[in-house]
This record gives structure tokens, sequence and C-alpha cells, in this order.
């Protein structure tokens, strides 16, 4: 296993060379909902939306909650659900903050991000038909969905991109 930090985010891959496929993990919301909060709402144009650099698939709509328990899909015991927006290339999507994942365990409650990583390695290196490297934002700040799938570009070539993550606003 392999787990490399970059800059926005840290990469969990089951071999050195890259797979086609990211699943990317953790909380969102939308740079709008995130501003609003601070007392101001920030208008509707670059800084709240941006060109896709790679694929991108979202497995809820646009200002909903994804119902999915993704350290269960990591490792292979659940399917994606099926795809609802896919943004090619040169796409505009609403950009969003993603946020380190804390996963819920029974008895134990939420756990930090550290601790979500190594359940993630756990369940990457659990599945032997992984066919996908996972990403998620680990230290405690929010990183804006853009910067991050920049980030990746910039080093990997991967076909697609698959969000698991709501997209509320």
């Amino acid at each position: 296993m392999v787990v490399e930090h970059r800059k926005t985010c840290t990469l969990i891959k089951k071999r050195a060379s890259n797979s086609n496929q990211l699943y990317i993990v953790g909380h969102s919301s939308s740079v709008t909902a995130v501003n609003a909060e601070r007392g101001g709402v920030e208008p509707l144009n670059l800084t709240t939306y941006f060109n896709v650099p790679v694929p991108v698939c979202f497995y809820c709509p646009d200002g909903h909650t994804l119902l999915l328990n993704s350290g269960f899909v990591v490792g292979g015991l659940h399917r994606l659900p099926p795809v609802i927006d896919t943004y090619y290339v040169g796409s505009r999507v609403r950009d969003h903050f993603v946020w380190p994942p804390h996963f819920t365990f029974h008895g134990v409650g939420r756990v930090s991000p550290y601790t979500s990583r190594k359940k993630l390695e756990d369940a990457v290196a659990y599945n032997d038909d992984i066919g996908f490297d996972v990403a998620m934002v680990e230290r405690q700040e929010k990183v804006r969905l853009s910067d991050l799938l920049r980030d990746i570009a910039s080093a990997h070539c991967y076909h697609s991109v698959h969000a698991l993550f709501c997209r509320t606003f």
C-alpha cells in the first residue's frame, strides 16, 4: 500500500502505480453556504463555480445529502449507488468545500480524520478487487474541490473521479 501526502489531500493506493479512478471520501458544503454562515453571501461567480479538469461523478443531486457508508464501498462490502451527475472535462460545476471524514463507529462515536484515514487504509488493504485510489482531506480545515482536483490532476492522470460526499448548500 502507498500513502501519498499531497498539498490538498492524502491519497491511499493499493499499488505504487495509479489506478484509472479516484474516489474522494469526506464531507462537503458549498462555498456559498459557508460564506453565508459567516455573514455574507458570496456572489455566484468564478469563486463558486469552476471548470472541472477531470471527469467527476456525483452520487447525489446538487444541494442534497449522500446517504452512503463510504468505508464499506472502499472495502468492497457495498456497491456504489447510481451516478446522478457526471461532469466532463471543462464542464462548469458548483465548487464545494471538502472536509475530512469523521467516521462513526458503534460504541465509539465519531473518530478523528487520522483514525478515519487508518480505517480507509485497512479497507483498501482488505479489498483484493479494488480498482481505484482513494483521496481524503486529512487536515482539520476545508479544501475547495476545485483546488483538490487541480492538485491531483497536476500529478496524476485519472480517467474519472468519484465524489463520495454530500453536495449540500
